[in-house]
């Protein structure tokens, strides 16, 4: 475990999803867990690189990619929660989390997520703020049109009508104009390798723009 944890430092966001899944055994591995680190150790000595590239940004404001698993854990059915917090576009800060509750359904999920990561723009805004750095809104990139709509209405139905009031304090933000829920193609959110396996392409593509510093490119605004 002293070389993943040595190397995850190192790298962290790439790996961020299988070292959760992996810490779940931590106190009893059997083989298949020690045969996913070796393969996990191979891929960081295989990469010829684990810095991130930093650019000058054109603007300093928090500006985050959400998405989340829904269900993914098939021992007691919670989701999963990941985030990419950046300032600039540059990488400050990752996520990649098991919830604690379980959650109806996959917009609950991306819901519960969101709320996540707003707690981390929150404290990163106000940090510029002390600095005098920053009084843009922050801005949350989300892939999911019905957490989003969560965000932005204050509407009851059946099926939303049991989530904890605490998650809810996203709405104020929203309503005082002091965050905005973007959408962004599932595609193309960066964040989904935090919560899920996905297609090699596809990892590749996200672990690239990442690595690179090139996270809001995507979106036309580097």
């Amino acid at each position: 475990m002293g070389k993943l944890l040595y190397y995850g430092i190192k790298v962290g966001i790439d790996c961020a999803n299988a070292i959760r899944d992996l810490s779940k055994h931590v106190m009893n591995p059997g083989e298949h867990q020690w045969r996913a680190m070796k393969r996990i150790i191979g891929y960081l000595k295989h990469k010829k690189k684990h810095e991130l590239t930093f650019k000058k940004p054109k603007k300093i404001s928090p500006i985050l990619f959400c998405d989340s698993n829904y269900g993914a854990n098939s021992e007691d059915r919670r989701s999963i929660s990941g985030y990419i917090a950046t300032v600039g576009g540059m990488i400050t800060s990752w996520s990649s989390q098991t919830q604690q509750i379980v959650c109806l359904s996959s917009t609950e999920a991306e819901y519960v997520a969101m709320t996540s990561c707003t707690q981390e723009a929150i404290f990163q805004q106000q940090l510029l703020q002390e600095l005098n750095l920053n009084t843009d809104p922050m801005v949350i990139y989300e892939d999911n049109q019905g957490a989003i709509f969560l965000s932005e209405n204050e509407q009851v139905s059946k099926i939303t009508k049991h989530i904890d009031i605490r998650y809810h304090f996203i709405r104020d933000l929203v309503r005082d104009n002091k965050l905005k829920i973007k959408y962004i193609e599932s595609e193309k959110n960066v964040s989904d390798i935090l919560t899920k396996n996905v297609h090699r392409n596809v990892f590749e593509g996200h672990q690239w723009n990442i690595v690179n510093g090139n996270t809001l490119c995507i979106e036309g605004e580097c």
